[in-house]
């Protein structure tokens, strides 16, 4: 059974792989645009007071307006920093959009942003929202990342599915994902054209 969805999880990654890799620049900014206007229309994120936010990466839906407007709103707004040799993500707090980035990068992982090392660590329980990166998602909020866990171990283990938005564009909301027990889904999925909640925050 394990085996057979790993093997599912393998050919949608290369899917979605192959889709975000014909996705233009200018395109790829042009729905990053629209997703963050959607999303900061959400009831979900205007009520939050404290956010984490993944800071993206090239290829990836732009967070940085996302990250510009919680901190010109005072929301208390953290990234992740990722804990490679435990397998966890830590939220720690930032000031600005360059905490996000300015920290050492992982020699093997030089891709992957890391918060500056003076960024303090914040409780998980405090955050009200999470944003969360993905491959694809599909319409029951099961999504796709990139097959390390360590947001499916994160949104599991501090009970913080619920509370998760996923962003993706159109296209990249596949009919099915599959899924496993140990596969934490989100909450709300936002594209460029639609908003799919899957159950109520």
């Amino acid at each position: 059974m394990i085996e057979g969805l790993d093997s599912e999880k393998k050919a949608a990654r290369a899917e979605l792989r192959t889709l975000w890799r014909s996705l233009p620049p200018a395109e790829l900014s042009t729905l990053s645009r629209r997703i963050t206007e959607t999303t900061i229309s959400l009831p979900e994120w205007q009520n939050a007071g404290a956010i984490m936010l993944y800071a993206s990466m090239p290829g990836e839906i732009d967070t940085g307006p996302l990250a510009e407007h919680a901190l010109s709103r005072g929301k208390i707004l953290s990234v992740p920093r990722t804990d490679w040799e435990g397998g966890i993500l830590r939220p720690v707090r930032i000031q600005s959009w360059a905490d996000a980035t300015a920290g050492p990068r992982h020699p093997d992982r030089p891709s992957v942003p890391s918060p500056r090392a003076t960024c303090v660590d914040v409780n998980p329980a405090s955050l009200q929202l999470v944003i969360v990166p993905g491959l694809g998602f599909d319409p029951a909020g099961n999504r796709l990342g990139r097959g390390a866990g360590f947001y499916d171990r994160f949104l599991l283990e501090n009970a913080l599915g619920a509370n998760a938005i996923g962003l993706a564009p159109d296209r990249m909301i596949l009919q099915r994902i599959p899924a496993g027990a140990m596969d934490a889904p989100v909450s709300t999925v936002v594209s460029e054209s639609r908003v799919i909640r899957v159950r109520a925050s």
